[in-house]
């Protein structure tokens, strides 16, 4: 995993809809797996049990689309609990990410007609991004493969909070101060909003409308979405939208963002309407049938290795079967479509309900109803390890803990061991294939490398990958005394300064906007300071540090500054 992501949420079913099923024992059986079990006439009882949970409170719309025909929707739960209004079809949501399909449509169909290039450097069109030393392509920025980093990280770190306004200003203003990419473009896939906001822009500039306007002219008109819209303006009351909240400990409450960039996300609509998106994957009527096909198109990096990232769409596997999909979430809105191509089947859920609940696990339960699956068991690297654990003693695993980081710093690996098995700074747990071997839930094998008995290094191997596995070094324990650590740090680039301050119980992080916050040591000059945070030293003494938050493994430089009297965040 990246390291930003490692060293760092969250019915009476008022009103339903019920849409005809009589045609489901034609639903055509996939020729990538067994052929599944005959399906019941009517699963819709089997479908309301994996919701009932959302009695009285935010909850979902959920549809099953057939060969583009919506032939189930379902409501469960309140749109706005305040004023008890329950959802149904006319409600609705913020998609949030799912959006980003819809920009990546726009530019194939301006590539189509001729006014986009692909393989062209994005500089063409949005001159006042930096130099990059390295030419980055409108077809590496839909794939994820550019290297640009995300904007809303870089804004957090130059002190945009949780419910501040983010325009696509704001964005453009935080991409054209950062010089360096995250990798060479075209070695990594790694997700950045700031890939799909400047792709917002630039279709905006070529046709010369805002974002919105292009898609209804272009899209969401001739496809019949009439309760489809992308605003760019969190200030615009959209007729029927559903409140968004956080359901956590306690009764729910109201979490809603305040994103005004496009092209990133920002779509509001309803699964009736995306019922209709999915028809013209079936039947080209918006794009035609080349538009339709390569934005399911994958793209292999650099080395050969796999990158499921299409256009705007994930290409992956669920049970055997090939998927192409795409989630979202802004605030309290949470938003996922599955497609499975080879039974003509979409199943799409629209929430607004955040919270440790797993939606999209919920459809994929759906899907296995409707796909004559067995309910799914755990997954091989899911396994317990205590069924292997009796092949090779316990005592081994502690000579394996402690922190590993790749020799490009850009992702690491905490271990502890819990209950006699191992486990990452995540608490996921690896099961044991060897004495010094492992696998995560991804199938992924983890190889130990020691030296006189004690672990020097782990290389990770993917199955299927091309690429060498990756090496991670372990690191040195962190120093007892953190003092040397505290001062003024101060980013040019995003004209922010913070303050590190030593305490009889630790370091302290202070933030202008923010609370001040504990800071705790990861290894030898390395804490978890919004993210994976490596400290620099010439002739032994600190100079600054690097910090490689989330979708920012590129680095954002802080310089260690002197300072008059105490040291004042700005």
């Amino acid at each position: 995993m990246s390291c930003a992501k490692a060293i760092g949420w969250v019915l009476t079913m008022k009103r339903t809809v019920l849409r005809s099923l009589c045609a489901l024992w034609l639903l055509a059986p996939s020729a990538q797996a067994a052929e599944p079990a005959p399906r019941p006439a009517d699963v819709t009882p089997q479908v309301d049990a994996i919701f009932k949970g959302f009695v009285g409170q935010p909850g979902c719309n959920v549809g099953v689309v057939h060969s583009g025909k919506l032939v189930l929707e379902r409501s469960y739960g309140l749109a706005d609990i305040s004023q008890d209004v329950p959802l149904g079809p006319e409600t609705r949501f913020d998609i949030g990410s799912m959006s980003k399909q819809f920009t990546a449509a726009a530019v194939l169909i301006l590539v189509d007609q001729g006014k986009i290039g692909l393989d062209v450097d994005i500089h063409k069109y949005v001159p006042e991004l930096p130099s990059y030393g390295a030419k980055v392509t409108i077809r590496q920025m839909l794939h994820h493969t550019s290297g640009i980093m995300d904007f809303y990280e870089l804004l957090k770190l130059a002190g945009w909070v949780y419910g501040d306004a983010v325009s696509e200003h704001d964005a453009l203003w935080a991409l054209t101060r950062m010089p360096r990419l995250n990798f060479a473009p075209g070695t990594r896939e790694s997700y950045s909003d700031g890939n799909y906001v400047l792709l917002g822009l630039v279709v905006e500039r070529v046709s010369g409308q805002p974002l919105g306007a292009y898609l209804q002219s272009t899209i969401f008109g001739p496809l019949g979405m009439t309760h489809t819209v992308l605003t760019g303006d969190h200030t615009v009351v959209v007729p029927h939208e559903a409140r968004p909240y956080a359901v956590l400990d306690g009764p729910p409450r109201l979490m809603a963002n305040r994103f005004d960039s496009v092209g990133n996300g920002g779509i509001v609509t309803t699964v009736e309407d995306l019922a209709l998106w999915e028809g013209n994957f079936d039947n080209p009527r918006v794009g035609g049938a080349k538009v339709v096909a390569e934005m399911q198109t994958v793209e292999p990096l650099a080395d050969g290795s796999e990158n499921n990232y299409a256009f705007g769409l994930m290409i992956r596997s669920y049970r055997g079967l090939r998927t192409v999909e795409h989630d979202g979430g802004n605030g309290g809105f949470i938003s996922d479509k599955v497609r499975f191509p080879s039974a003509g089947l979409t199943f799409i859920a629209l929430c607004n309900r955040r919270d440790p609940a797993n939606i999209i696990r919920k459809l994929h339960q759906v899907a296995d109803l409707y796909l004559g699956l067995a309910p799914e068991g755990p997954s091989p690297g899911q396994a317990s390890a205590s069924a292997a654990a009796p092949k090779w003693s316990a005592t081994d695993l502690a000579t394996l803990a402690g922190p590993y980081c790749s020799a490009d710093r850009w992702e690491f690996h905490i271990f502890t061991v819990e209950n006699e098995g191992l486990v990452d700074e995540n608490g996921a747990r690896y099961s044991r294939t060897g004495r010094f071997e492992f696998k995560d839930a991804q199938g992924a094998t983890y190889r130990f490398v020691l030296e006189s008995g004690v672990a020097t290094a782990v290389e990770r191997e993917i199955p299927g990958s091309k690429a060498a596995p990756m090496r991670y070094a372990r690191m040195q324990p962190p120093q007892s005394d953190l003092r040397e650590y505290a001062g003024m740090y101060v980013s040019p680039e995003l004209a922010t300064a913070w303050c590190v301050e030593a305490t009889d119980k630790g370091l302290v992080l202070r933030r202008k906007r923010f609370q001040d916050e504990a800071v705790h040591p990861a290894w030898r000059d390395a804490f978890d300071m919004e993210g994976e945070t490596l400290f620099d030293r010439v002739n032994n003494q600190i100079t600054g540090f690097t910090l490689m938050g989330n979708r920012l493994s590129g680095g954002v430089r802080f310089v260690k500054e002197k300072h008059e009297g105490a040291c004042t965040p700005y």
